[in-house]
């Protein structure tokens, strides 16, 4: 047997682990439970047949698939595992199929939520169900149970299958790993009861999945196994061990919801107080006096294999009888390396053996004590069914007392099944009972019982009366009265005479008799009460017709509610019936008033509207008289008269100018032009402020920009506003320089105007005057007869002069009529034309002035004057005048 070498630390705590064990009274076999948790160890691995057996075929498997998607390749050996730490005692694989190193993989103890998660595979990533059958806990507690049962020792790398103690070992251990394989993969239920795993399963290699016919776990063993026999004796063994282990008694289960549920019975005692629910049941298992027995509101009671529950009440909803007894298992210790599955990379798992445990078993059983109740129903002729007593008697014994409900019922309940009962009526003074007691042997479900009564009986008779005859087909409700409410007994019309008939009343029947008042009536009493006698049965009713008035507002612009109308009776006598608002809807409605009134509705119109009839006169008949106001909203208009000033006195109409009419909002309701008068109007303006501003001027016109407000506050009403505009102002200049481009001084301009295309001139004048822009009028500093002098800077400016307009042109003509010594003087206009917009009005001459031409004095006497004088005037003809328009400025040469 090959034996490990511990470090010395490792020793010592193994040392004093197993100590501690032998203390326990644990058998040495159970070495590997010693391991220190917390290390990690290593694997050892171990195949049969060892060398030298002298049977060595037979012990492989072929590759097999079983249920919960596992599978493994095939091999023609038997593989067992241990961990070097563990002194060659045995590991059991938990994963069929995984792969196992040599000593190459650490592994690390695993706690109960390794079980946990198992079957759902989270500690790997093979994404499906492990195990359809079982879930993880159970797996472990099933695998504590075999590792009780199975082998427990060390392995030997030297066992031979022809040696009887050798073969009697591997034989015990595979069928250990055998039954912890079938509770892995499915092949035991929780009652470890074996699965048939027959059938398609579906599998997992790498990438690709499959499908594949499923094998049985003992296909591992094959039929011509050297040791099958002995394996198999092991296996059946310890599968009755382990279904021992959790052997419950016969007649229960092993959870609360698979457990069968049985009945109690009544046990018939003579008298009530002796009377029990009771049930026997007998373990064929033969394990009843292992169980203490427990259960809410139960006694119990054990002799041999029977148990008897007994209950002193019924029971209605099952109660869970549960029975406990304490048997043993195997504390083993979970190795993993992290990984569960085959699919994953997972190295095999495995598990050791630990200490014997408690294994606490339950076993569950429901039972019922099934109880019945009796229903009584009251009826009588009369109605009258509430608040009637009825006794219960067991034999002559009353055990309890039930009154009706105002729907004559009343229920015992919690009675056995099987018992007999007698139901007594205690019947009320002034009834006669069909049959005052029943007796009834109850049933399982409902036992019903009828009890009639019938009263002495009287009519009530009932007379309608109205002003105006109108006394058929009205409609009563009758009721009477019932403890501290009130029963009805229906609805009852009256005849074409206006009576009516309630018959079959019990005399002392007090009755509420209420009138189903018809439209536009007023009743003197809707309601009336009663007390039915043989002497006082009649009651009679009185309405009065009424009138409603109905004010229905419409409005143009929707607004109807909140208008406020007063409302006068002008006879048959005069009085006021107040003010009223309409609703949401626009209407009112005054109620109760008096056929034959007449009445006078005001609105009070509101403001902004127009009713063309606000007063109205209605004479009122019964039933709904309406009256309907219609409203529209006052609207006018507003008229622009837009003129400008020829002169101080001329007023001239201006179209085309563009205005905007704005609202309370400041948005644009309506734009439009001046026609050819110089007018606008803007119609259909609704009640409200407003303003309008000039949004586009005619071409040569000041656009005025101010903003002006009006209001429409009466309907049809033109507001009527005159605007002027003023015509844009231009300006000539004149730079006046020699030929060297010095400015001239004191060279004189003259502007003058034509209102008639160039037919007659006259000189601008002075501005001062009138504030408006007049034709002929210029701004021009030191003007004087319509002249102007160059100053030092050689510059004439006449300024502030009117452009043309559509409804008037203006023509300027600019010459030079003065010049310094010795310079010509210009003999053509510099200017003639007009100041347009939207062309340039500033316009800008430079006029050139040459010197005179002199001829050198060379002797002679006048003859060379003369042909100077002649020369001179040929230089005077041939300075003829320019003009260099560029950007609105001119250049004139002279």
């Amino acid at each position: 047997m090959r034996r490990i070498r511990l470090a010395p630390g490792r020793r010592r705590a193994v040392t004093a682990l197993l100590a501690f064990f032998l203390l326990l009274g644990i058998a040495s076999p159970v070495l590997a439970a010693a391991i220190d948790p917390s290390a990690a160890v290593h694997a050892v691995n171990y195949s049969y047949p060892a060398s030298g057996d002298s049977s060595p075929n037979n012990w492989g498997r072929p590759e097999l698939y079983f249920l919960g998607g596992w599978f493994t390749s095939a091999s023609g050996v038997w593989w067992v595992h241990s961990f070097r730490e563990a002194n060659n005692v045995v590991a059991y694989c938990i994963e069929p199929g995984a792969a196992r190193d040599d000593a190459a993989v650490d592994y690390t103890s695993r706690g109960a939520d390794y079980w946990e998660s198992f079957v759902n595979g989270t500690a790997g990533t093979h994404g499906g169900v492990l195990n359809p059958t079982i879930d993880g806990p159970t797996i472990r507690t099933l695998i504590g149970r075999i590792m009780e049962y199975g082998y427990q020792g060390e392995i030997s790398s030297s066992w031979q299958s022809q040696n009887a103690a050798d073969a009697e070992k591997l034989a015990e251990l595979t069928a250990t790993q055998i039954l912890i394989w079938e509770a892995i993969v499915g092949e035991r239920d929780a009652a470890f009861d074996h699965v048939d795993p027959s059938g398609t399963g579906t599998y997992k290699d790498g990438g690709r999945t499959f499908t594949h016919a499923r094998d049985p776990v003992l296909a591992y063993i094959s039929e011509n196994h050297p040791l099958r026999a002995r394996i198999m004796a092991h296996y059946d063994r310890i599968v009755r061990e382990v279904k021992r282990n959790a052997l419950l008694p016969s007649f229960m289960a092993d959870s609360a919801d698979a457990a069968q549920t049985a009945e109690l019975s009544w046990n018939g005692a003579a008298a009530w107080a002796d009377g029990r629910y009771t049930l026997t049941l007998t373990d064929t298992n033969d394990v009843l006096s292992d169980y203490t027995f427990s259960g809410t509101g139960l006694t119990f009671s054990v002799s041999g294999n029977t148990l008897t529950v007994t209950s002193d009440s019924p029971i209605s909803s099952p109660v869970t009888v549960t029975a406990a007894t304490t048997r043993k298992t195997n504390s083993f210790v979970t190795w993993s390396d992290g990984k569960v599955g085959f699919n994953v990379r997972s190295k095999q798992d495995v598990v050791t053996y630990g200490t014997p445990v408690s294994d606490d078993v339950t076993a569950y059983l429901k039972v019922t004590a099934p109880a019945t109740g009796i229903t009584v129903t009251k009826q009588s002729d009369d109605g009258r069914v509430a608040d009637i007593s009825f006794d219960l008697l067991y034999g002559d014994e009353i055990v309890a007392t039930e009154t009706t409900d105002a729907e004559g019922r009343a229920s015992f309940g919690g009675l056995p099944v099987g018992a007999e009962f007698t139901v007594t009526e205690n019947v009320p003074e002034g009834y006669t009972a069909e049959e005052a007691s029943q007796t009834v042997t109850l049933t399982e479900g409902t036992n019903a019982v009828t009890f009639v009564n019938h009263p002495d009986t009287v009519t009530l008779d009932l007379v309608k009366r109205s002003d105006d005859g109108n006394v058929a087909g009205i409609s009563f409700e009758v009721e009477s009265a019932e403890g501290d409410g009130w029963t009805s007994l229906g609805t009852f019309t009256t005849g074409e005479d206006g009576t009516l008939a309630v018959p079959d009343l019990t005399a002392g029947t007090r009755l509420r008799i209420t009138e189903d008042v018809p439209a536009y009536y007023r009743a003197e009493e809707r309601t009336q009460e009663i007390t039915v006698t043989a002497d006082s049965h009649t009651v009679t009713f009185v309405n009065h017709p009424t009138a409603d008035l109905e004010i229905v507002k419409t409005s143009e612009d929707g607004r109807v509610a909140g208008i406020v109308f007063r409302v006068e009776q002008t006879a048959p006598e005069e009085r006021d019936l107040g003010s009223f608002e309409t609703d949401d809807g626009g209407r009112i409605s005054v109620t109760g008033l008096a056929p034959g009134a007449v009445l006078r509705v005001t609105e009070e119109v509101p403001e902004g509207c127009v009713c063309d009839e606000p007063v109205r006169e209605v004479t009122l008949v019964r039933g709904l008289n309406r009256v309907n106001y219609v409203n529209r909203t006052v609207r006018g208009s507003l008229k622009i008269s837009k003129t400008t000033r020829l002169s101080g006195s001329e007023h001239v109409p201006v179209e085309g100018a563009v205005y905007a009419v704005y609202d309370a909002d400041h948005t644009i309701v309506l734009e439009a032009a001046t026609d050819r008068n110089g007018e606008v109007t803007f119609g259909g303006l609704a009640y409200g402020e407003y303003t309008y501003q000039e949004i586009r001027a005619p071409e040569g016109f000041e656009r005025d920009g101010t903003e002006y407000a009006f209001r429409i506050t009466e309907d049809g009403e033109t507001v009527t506003e005159e605007r002027e505009n003023d015509r844009k102002r231009g300006s000539l200049s004149v730079f006046k320089t020699d030929e060297n481009g010095t400015a001239l001084s004191g060279v004189v301009f003259l502007l003058e105007y034509s209102l008639d295309e160039g037919a007659t001139w006259q000189p601008v004048r002075s501005a001062d005057g009138p504030a408006f822009t007049e034709a002929g009028a210029c701004a021009g500093e030191g003007l004087a007869d319509g002249t102007l002098e160059t100053g030092e800077d050689g510059m004439a400016v006449f300024s502030g002069l009117a452009v043309s307009t559509p409804v008037q042109t203006i023509r300027y003509r600019l010459t030079e009529v003065r010049t310094k010594d010795g310079y010509s003087l210009l003999a053509d206009a510099v200017f003639e034309g007009e100041l347009t917009d939207p062309e340039a009005t500033e316009l800008g001459f430079t006029v050139v002035n040459r010197p005179v031409f002199t001829m050198p004095v060379t002797g002679g006497s006048g003859f060379g004057r003369v042909i100077a004088a002649a020369a001179g005037a040929a230089c005077l003809a041939c300075a003829s005048a320019f003009l260099l328009v560029r950007s609105g400025k001119g250049e004139t040469a002279g």
